[in-house]
């Protein structure tokens, strides 16, 4: 249960009944005017070893499966270390041709974080090697450990044909971690008649 972005409760944490008010909610499909659903990723593919709209960076990047740190359903992904490429999960190719701006949210869960332990959200143009910060997340000023949150970031991507976005790890230990679930892209529409 999320509420003001915060969670309140998670998958197995409610009594067999309970009732809290916590206002109305907006009456709308999942989209906001003038934005359109790219793709949203839980990771619950049948296959195992399938991460949906990701490609795992290497072995610092791995996929979970259980109750625990999860979001939503029983799998999601964590990055570890700071091994580059490694400690990444980087997405499929993103078609920009009808989209001002790209909305990513997401949920994280940092576990063992420490000391200058963070990650980032990127992008990158086309196949260019460097890659852009959105944002980098540290602890003690972003987030504490052993709580989901639930990130938004909007990207301006006009004049663009495609990105790629990136989440990469820079802890300092295979032991530090961060658990990322219910992974949802939105682009904004370019005004029709502007093209």
């Amino acid at each position: 249960l999320i509420y003001n972005n915060d969670v309140i409760k998670i998958g197995d944490r409610f009594e067999n009944q309970e009732t809290t008010f916590f206002g109305t909610c907006p009456t709308s499909d999942n989209s906001l005017d003038g934005w359109e659903l790219v793709w949203k990723d839980d990771f619950e593919d049948e296959n195992p070893s399938k991460t949906g709209h990701f490609r795992r960076g290497g072995l610092d990047a791995r996929i979970y499966l259980g109750h625990n740190c999860v979001m939503s359903g029983d799998r999601s992904v964590y990055i570890r270390n700071d091994r580059g490429r490694s400690s990444s999960f980087i997405s499929e190719d993103i078609n920009l041709e009808l989209f001002l701006t790209i909305r990513v949210s997401f949920f994280y869960l940092p576990i063992n974080m420490e000391g200058q332990d963070s990650f980032f959200l990127e992008y990158r143009k086309g196949h260019e090697s460097e890659w852009n910060v959105v944002k980098e997340y540290n602890i003690g000023v972003d987030f504490e450990n052993d709580r989901w949150y639930h990130e938004i970031q909007d990207i301006d991507v006009a004049n663009l044909s495609m990105l790629n976005l990136r989440f990469r790890s820079h802890s300092s230990s295979s032991a530090d971690k961060v658990y990322l679930d219910d992974v949802e892209v939105q682009g904004a529409l370019i005004p029709e008649g502007t093209i």
